[in-house]
């Protein structure tokens, strides 16, 4: 299986991506930008994999600036700065055993047709040139400056769980900054991740959770291996959906701006009094709208925040300082009561190869399109009702259709359910 995803490079360490995959990678960039950032992340072989890209990208004529081992973000606002591309080492929520690449472009976005490339030119002949090497030891101070744009007037009282990842080098320093009482756990970085997978789940969530309870904290974080994702609890212990949570950011730091959101985002988002910039699922595509419409927010279920007034990449750290900043003395457990209640399944759907997935897929789209006014095909197909939607989608790795639908009314999610069942 090839370590070239749709999004970034990601693979086992060392089997599937290695120095000399890396390496290959690197000699290839200088078609690509020759003036790049990089960084790595703290997982075993990250710094490694990072010098293999860094003495051949050096070869072949890049102009490379090391900031060295940094979160996520640092890195990527450093390549947003300079306008140029930015180049991560990383994994980012898979398990410790796993390493790859995120790339993202001079507008800070994740850089697709620089994946397909490197992919397709991966063995061609290298460009012969002498570059430059300029080690960053400010990256880090200058992302924290830039941070201190966003304004925080009375304490607040955060838990903050970084799963032993990238976000503990600095996390301290971005509390202490914006004078927020911060109780950290797993704030030191391990290469295994101290036996977790470093993602944030709801499972992940359990210790922080008691401690946000136990201590009375205002909310709690929970972020990812890299941190660009992040997980919220709120005061009372509730652990807050990414659409859930997005649609709170919406309505309190962006009122009356446009929204930019996934298909498979939840219904609860048409309460708001807002337009709606629908994109496909994925981090690229909703950077992309974001940056060629310039608009200031968008979010995910998967609990990537946008905030496009800094840059378009999702930032955990950027996440945290936007909730302190609006929940300044009041709940988060006050707007959850104001939300909806909404009932969503999920369910996937085995076949035997991608070509009987497709046939049954063109099959259900072409009726679907008969049987209801609102279907929307920008990823998948959509059906919107009355009372609910649902939502089908091919894999974009194995012959498998992936089922979703939500309602106010459980019994209508089940309808939906039994009645897609139906149609095999």
């Amino acid at each position: 299986m090839s370590s070239f995803k749709m999004y970034d490079i990601r693979g086992l360490y060392p089997e599937e991506v290695n120095e000399e995959l890396v390496a290959k990678i690197g000699a290839q960039f200088s078609k690509i930008n020759k003036d790049l950032v990089i960084g790595y992340d703290i997982r075993k072989g990250s710094e490694s994999l990072a010098r293999a890209f860094i003495q051949a990208a050096l070869k072949c004529g890049c102009n490379v600036v090391d900031v060295g081992l940094v979160p996520n973000p640092v890195c990527f606002y450093q390549a947003f700065k300079n306008k140029c591309h930015g180049v991560y080492v990383t994994a980012s929520h898979n398990p410790a055993g796993y390493n790859g690449i995120k790339i993202v472009n001079s507008e800070g976005c994740t850089d697709m047709s620089a994946l397909k490339f490197l992919e397709k030119n991966l063995e061609s002949e290298p460009e012969i040139g002498a570059g430059s090497l300029v080690k960053n030891f400010h990256a880090e101070l200058d992302y924290l400056n830039k941070l201190l744009d966003v304004k925080i007037n009375r304490k607040v009282r955060v838990g903050v769980d970084c799963l032993n990842g990238s976000s503990g080098l600095i996390i301290k320093n971005v509390l202490a900054n914006h004078n927020i009482e911060g109780t950290v756990i797993n704030g030191i970085p391990k290469q295994d991740f101290g036996g977790k997978k470093p993602e944030p789940s709801v499972e992940n969530a359990k210790e922080l959770v008691k401690i946000v309870v136990d201590e009375g904290l205002d909310f709690g974080i929970i972020f990812d291996g890299d941190c660009d994702r992040s997980l919220v609890v709120s005061d009372t212990g509730e652990i807050i959906s990414g659409d859930v949570m997005g649609v709170i950011l919406s309505k309190e730091l962006y009122s009356g701006k446009p929204v930019v959101t996934p298909v498979n985002t939840s219904m609860i988002v048409n309460d708001l009094n807002q337009k709606i910039v629908w994109t496909p699922i994925g981090r690229p595509f909703i950077e992309k709208v974001l940056a060629d419409k310039r608009l200031e927010f968008g979010f995910e279920m998967s609990n990537h925040f946008y905030f496009n007034d800094f840059y378009p990449f999702s930032d955990g750290f950027l996440a945290l300082l936007k909730i302190a900043k609006f929940v300044e003395g009041r709940k988060l457990s006050n707007y959850l009561k104001k939300l909806p209640e909404t009932f969503m399944v999920r369910e996937n759907f085995d076949f035997e190869s991608v070509v009987e997935r497709d046939n049954v897929f063109d099959g259900l789209e072409v009726l679907f399109k008969k049987l209801y006014d609102r279907v929307n095909t920008l990823d998948g197909v959509k059906v919107s009702l009355s009372d609910g939607w649902f939502l089908l989608r091919k894999s974009n790795t194995e012959p498998i259709i992936r089922f979703s639908a939500e309602s106010k009314d459980e019994h209508v999610v089940k309808r939906f359910l039994e009645d897609f069942k139906k149609r095999f």
